[in-house]
């Protein structure tokens, strides 16, 4: 396989205990966004290398991932594949194939807004869990969050498409006092009724606090079978705990 042919890499973070919870993980985050959000964390991935003028700066050869990953696969039990938004990628099952071969399993972490990506995916048996970012309910206040138009339809059928699958699929809702009254709140809620797990994180450290953070899951637990807070995995207030986890 040619290796050039794979998607842009603009981080790796060899190993980490909270970006899949349950498992140690390699991330690999790939670079170019098709979303502006105004609180991204992690901005630097957003250009897209060769697209906009934008060049391709600060990007590391896909060899050298992929053998950072394989000399450390008996320490892994999976690779998390972010962004940026990796479904932009049309090579992106050509690398999650090749990290499968590894004998790892793989989550996608995106923002749902290619909804047919994602679902081909999951045909091909290529994720094991998908992890959907919302930052808002979907309405006019999405564009503000994402700091672009977003298809609205198309994030609705991702989280359709989420819920509806038997994996191992969770919606991170990011959580910005400055977006999300409660109604705001119910209406996201609402978005994700049914889905097997919701994790609520702050916009920026400590924004909002830990018991805001508590309030509000408390406020969501009725959508989801499990409703937590992010690293704080052992209290869950969803409306059916999960067992064996430390729930309360």
């Amino acid at each position: 396989m040619n290796l050039e042919g794979l998607p842009p890499v603009g981080g790796l973070l060899e190993s980490s205990l909270v970006h899949w919870e349950g498992r140690v993980a390699a991330v690999v985050y790939l670079q170019g966004c098709n979303f502006a959000c105004p609180a991204c964390p992690v901005p630097h991935l957003v250009p897209r290398p060769g697209g906009d003028g934008a060049p391709a700066r600060g990007l590391i050869p896909a060899e050298g991932v992929l053998d950072a990953v394989f000399s450390r696969r008996t320490l892994l039990d999976g690779v998390v594949v972010a962004g940026g938004e990796p479904t932009l990628h049309d090579t992106l099952p050509d690398l999650l194939e090749i990290l499968r071969s590894f004998g790892l399993e793989t989550r996608l972490v995106t923002n749902g807004s290619r909804p047919r990506a994602i679902r081909r995916l999951l045909a091909a048996g290529l994720v094991d869990s998908v992890a959907m970012v919302l930052r808002a309910p979907l309405d006019s206040l999405y564009a503000v969050a994402a700091g672009r138009e977003p298809d609205l339809g198309g994030l609705y059928r991702s989280a359709e498409i989420l819920i509806a699958d038997p994996g191992d699929h969770e919606f991170r809702l990011v959580v910005d006092p400055r977006l999300l009254t409660g109604g705001a709140l119910d209406r996201m809620g609402r978005t994700v009724a049914g889905a097997r797990r919701v994790v609520l994180e702050p916009v920026a450290p400590g924004v909002p606090g830990a018991r805001t953070l508590r309030t509000l899951a408390r406020r969501l637990g009725p959508w989801a079978r499990s409703v937590s807070v992010a690293g704080r995995p052992g209290r869950d207030y969803g409306a059916f705990p999960r067992r064996g986890r430390g729930a309360a």
